[in-house]
């Protein structure tokens, strides 16, 4: 009896020791299930913080764009509004404030963010706040009025200053032409001018 009580506690004692030398079980750190992929805890904290970043990125660059939509806004405010007196005094300035309206449309064209669109300084504002149909609606019809009377109105400048050049190359040529010869193109500049007349006037009864 006493030699199997030896034996019973030696082999308890081993054991114990075997289960004290037993390396202890790696900790895993919890899964998480994303589209059907076990995700470590650690990795879906990472990706949490990404899109916190992300976030703050986002809402950051959201500010600065409405400020940078602010100041373009101001621009096309104040570009228009310059644009709008630039017609008003197409008259009073003799045509001179053609230029401004020729440049605008061209800077329009290479900076669009800080100079409107032809016509848009004509719609109200309220109903450019409204947006909608209406606005739009009302932006391309006064779009097309303006670009078709711009262009018209350069065309006839263009005629003016070729008309303006021919008639100095006339004078030119008169004063150094004999006397025969400036006969010849008083003959035959104001048969011109007659038979251009009578074209205008043909022209012009057709119509009526």
């Amino acid at each position: 009896m006493a030699n199997a009580a030896t034996f019973d506690d030696f082999n308890t004692s081993g054991n114990l020791r075997q289960e004290r030398n037993k390396p202890e079980p790696v900790k895993y750190p919890p899964l998480t299930i994303e589209n059907g992929r076990e995700i470590s805890e650690e990795a879906t904290a990472g990706r949490l913080n990404e899109m916190k970043k992300w976030a703050r990125e986002k809402s950051g660059l959201n500010k600065l764009n409405k400020k940078v939509k602010a100041v373009t806004n101001a621009a096309q405010q104040a570009t228009g509004q310059m644009l709008k007196s630039a017609w008003l005094n197409i008259i009073p300035s003799f045509g001179l404030t053609l230029i401004y309206i020729n440049a605008h449309t061209f800077l329009r064209a290479v900076i669009p963010d800080f100079f409107c669109k032809l016509g848009e300084e004509w719609v109200p504002k309220e109903i450019k706040t409204a947006g909608g149909e209406a606005a739009e609606a009302a932006g391309k019809t006064a779009f097309i009025v303006e670009a078709a009377g711009l262009m018209l109105i350069d065309l006839l400048l263009l005629f003016m200053i070729i008309f303006a050049f021919a008639q100095i190359m006339i004078i030119v040529n008169f004063w150094q032409a004999n006397v025969w010869d400036k006969a010849k193109m008083i003959y035959y500049y104001w048969s011109f001018l007659g038979n251009l007349g009578l074209e205008a006037l043909s022209a012009i009864g057709s119509l009526f």
